[in-house]
C-alpha cells in the first residue's frame, strides 16, 4: 500500500524526461530484497533505464550518471515505523538514523554525488517486516511490491 501523496509524487517523477531506478537490497535477507526484486521485475519492460543494486548501489552509480537523469528513484526496504508492506517516498536528506535502511549511508553519499551532477534522487521506502537471513519475503511486502511493479509498468510505457 503506497500513500496518496507519495503516489502522485512518484507518477510526476516518472513522468520526466530523463528518470532512472534503482532497486537496493539483499534478496537473502527476506524483506530487504524488495528492492532488487522489483528492479529485477521491471529492468528491460519499462521505457526507463533500470538498475539492480542489491547490497552495493554505489557499484552502479557510473551507470547511473551515464544515462543522465535528472532523477533517480532508489527502491528499498527502509523501517521507518510504518505497517509492514507500507510504502512511502524519502527525501534522501531524510536518511537519519530514524529510518533505518543497510543502505543509509551509501545512499546518502550517492545522493550528493548524483545532486552536484544535476540529478535529484527520492528514495521509495518500503516498511520491511522480516529481514531474516535465508528468510522469505513477507505477503506483505510482496503485495506491496507487486503493486509498485503494476503501478510503474502503467506509468512508464
Amino acid at each position: 500500500m503506497v500513500a496518496m501523496d507519495s503516489l502522485l509524487q512518484l507518477k510526476d517523477i516518472l513522468g520526466k524526461e530523463r528518470v532512472a531506478i534503482l532497486g537496493v537490497g539483499n534478496p537473502l535477507m527476506a524483506d530487504d530484497g524488495v528492492g532488487s526484486w522489483i528492479a529485477e521485475e521491471l529492468k528491460g519492460k519499462i521505457d526507463i533505464p533500470v538498475f539492480v543494486g542489491e547490497d552495493v548501489p554505489e557499484n552502479y552509480l557510473y551507470d547511473i550518471l551515464r544515462e543522465e537523469p535528472e532523477w533517480l528513484v532508489v527502491i528499498d526496504a527502509v523501517d521507518f515505523g510504518g505497517e509492514a508492506g507500507e510504502a512511502r517516498l524519502i527525501n534522501v536528506e531524510e536518511l537519519t538514523p530514524r529510518f533505518l535502511s543497510s543502505h543509509g549511508m551509501s545512499l546518502n553519499i550517492m545522493g550528493t554525488i548524483l545532486k552536484e551532477k544535476g540529478c535529484e534522487m527520492i528514495l521509495l521506502g518500503i516498511q520491511p517486516k522480516n529481514l531474516s537471513f535465508g528468510g522469505e519475503m513477507s505477503e506483505e511486502v510482496k503485495r506491496s511490491g507487486e503493486e509498485i511493479i503494476s503501478l510503474i509498468r502503467s506509468w512508464s510505457g
